[in-house]
């Protein structure tokens, strides 16, 4: 978790490790650097662990359902918090909020909207390919950072 929290460190929003290797690394606002990663991974984080930050419930689902081991928020938000309570990812955070906010501040986040009217990370990408418009398929395969 040290070299993926240290990613964040150096300017990236969301960065993927696992046995020592950086998987991938994104940047960019809200939880869509972490569904780029995802997919660029061909949806592969098994047994990964995975520095973001900002950690919601759409993220928390993406991680739960991608198999990650550990998930790193420097702010998590609380739905996703009790989101992975009821999975096996182990998780810490560095600040807990109460909701996570739209980029004004006044209301909640679409992505969090979005998520909290699916169940399952499929019906979830879904959505945001509706919303982004653009997000792109699943890679195939892993595909190491070189």
């Amino acid at each position: 978790m040290d070299v993926a929290r240290r990613c964040l460190e150096e300017g990236f929003s969301v960065a993927a490790v696992k046995e020592g290797r950086i998987l991938g690394r994104e940047t960019g606002a809200g939880a869509r650097p972490f569904f780029l990663l995802y997919l660029r991974l061909g949806g592969n984080l098994s047994g990964s662990s995975v520095a973001d930050r900002v950690v919601g419930r759409a993220v928390a689902l993406g991680a739960a359902a991608a198999g990650c081991a550990r998930l790193h928020g420097d702010v998590m938000g609380k739905s996703a918090l009790e989101l992975l309570e009821k999975s096996s990812v182990n998780y810490n955070y560095g600040r807990l909020v109460p909701r996570i906010l739209d980029r004004s501040g006044q209301g909640p986040c679409p992505v969090e909207r979005l998520s909290e009217e699916t169940r399952d990370l499929e019906e979830l990408l879904e959505a945001l390919r509706g919303f982004w418009g653009d997000l792109p398929e699943p890679k195939p395969g892993d595909q190491e950072e070189r």
